[in-house]
């Protein structure tokens, strides 16, 4: 089932027109080389995205991305300057966490630094969406690392487990249970495993909305 639209939201288009050529190199069509080469990406290997953009083979994914984006963009909310999240780390934009290690090392090549900001200095829509397009390249790799065959899941399931990692980001992989009923195309208990965790209790609204798009899967 299509991905149905969590609200009325569009895509600014430098986002748009950037997918298509960066967020390739996270193909969630990529082989398994392809895969393996891209997760260094994760741990800082710009490399990453170059072997990915040609390993990419056609639209679907784009649109999956699209959904996905506008899932986490929803449920991350956007701001400007820095804030502290639900678990209290310093973050900006939607939800671009500033205690990674490679933080200054992102902010500086979009523009700005980490003291910058943390110094309350704001960023502007175009770096945000730059610092955003990085994290999720990250997610989507994430999210092909806990499910080889995520390409091969209904696409709700697919923008459910970016999401997921979009937020969770590592932590994913704790959620075991969770990958075996996907693993299994078993979504009634996906939903289940969801629901019966800390970080659903956690998200709110965000978990039910992704809990929503599981069970829409199999109606």
């Amino acid at each position: 089932m299509k991905y149905h639209k969590l609200v009325e939201q569009t895509l600014d288009e430098d986002l748009k027109s950037t997918f298509a050529k960066s967020l390739l190199g996270l193909s969630l069509l990529g082989t398994p080389k392809a895969v393996e080469v891209g997760y260094k990406q994760y741990i800082g290997t710009p490399k990453a995205v170059e072997v990915g953009y040609k390993q990419y083979s056609g639209p679907k994914n784009s649109m999956v991305i699209n959904d996905a984006s506008q899932s986490v963009k929803q449920h991350e909310g956007l701001r400007t300057k820095v804030y502290k999240d639900s678990v209290g780390i310093p973050s900006i934009g939607y939800g671009y966490n500033l205690k990674r290690s490679f933080a200054d090392s992102e902010l500086n090549q979009v523009g700005s630094s980490l003291k910058a900001v943390m110094n309350g200095n704001p960023l502007t829509l175009k770096q945000i969406n730059k610092l955003f397009e990085k994290d999720l390249q990250r997610s989507i790799l994430i999210a092909k690392k806990f499910i080889p065959n995520l390409d091969q899941q209904p696409d709700n399931i697919q923008i459910v487990l970016i999401d997921m990692a979009y937020n969770l980001g590592n932590r994913l992989f704790e959620f075991k249970k969770l990958q075996s009923a996907i693993q299994q195309k078993d979504y009634k208990r996906v939903g289940a495993e969801m629901k019966n965790s800390n970080w659903y209790r956690r998200v709110g609204l965000r978990g039910r909305n992704l809990v929503n798009l599981v069970l829409a899967t199999i109606n």
